[in-house]
């Protein structure tokens, strides 16, 4: 869990420090941070509901 953070953190940094250059892995690391926004709501969801 810590881990999967950090990467998710880096993918925050990666995408601010590749803002000024405009490039598809910043558009990736997004849509992979949109993604396990999505799942970290689905599993608390699934928390809260059952």
């Amino acid at each position: 869990m810590w881990l999967k953070g950090n990467l998710i953190l880096m993918g925050y940094v990666g995408c601010w420090a590749a803002w000024a250059n405009w490039t598809s892995i910043c558009y990736y690391n997004s849509i992979m941070r949109l993604y396990s926004y999505i799942y970290i709501l689905f599993l608390l969801s699934i928390f809260i509901f059952y």
